[in-house]
């Protein structure tokens, strides 16, 4: 049977090793826990998809436009306006283009017989 020598004995080797595994007697190398390797790898994952998609975004992105040239967007508004004849007939030469200015009484097509 063991004395109580014996017993206080193993109580502080027992402490002893119990105070080596304690959180506040590791490294800061070994406090990284489980969750904190995936909460890292997860990041690193996010960094690299970003600069992945960076990379690709800056390949495939359009040329830019030559010098000389302009671009832009909107909206073009036009009043369209219908035009009648007098008598029946095929048209045989236009006389404007599309998009020119017209004046009223501007004679814009030439019709055949």
């Amino acid at each position: 049977m063991p004395t109580a020598s014996k017993i206080g004995q193993l109580n502080e080797q027992a402490g002893d090793r119990s105070a080596l595994f304690s959180p506040a007697h590791e490294s800061p190398a070994k406090t990284l826990t489980r969750s904190g390797l995936v909460k890292g790898l997860v990041a690193m994952a996010v960094i690299a998809l970003a600069v992945a998609g960076s990379y690709v975004w800056y390949k495939l992105r359009p040329p830019r436009i030559p010098p000389g040239f302009v671009s832009s967007n909107g909206r073009i508004e036009a009043t369209e306006i219908d035009l009648a004849t007098k008598y029946a007939g095929r048209i045989e030469q236009v006389l404007v283009r599309e998009g020119d200015i017209v004046d009223a009484g501007q004679v814009v097509a030439r019709m055949g017989h």
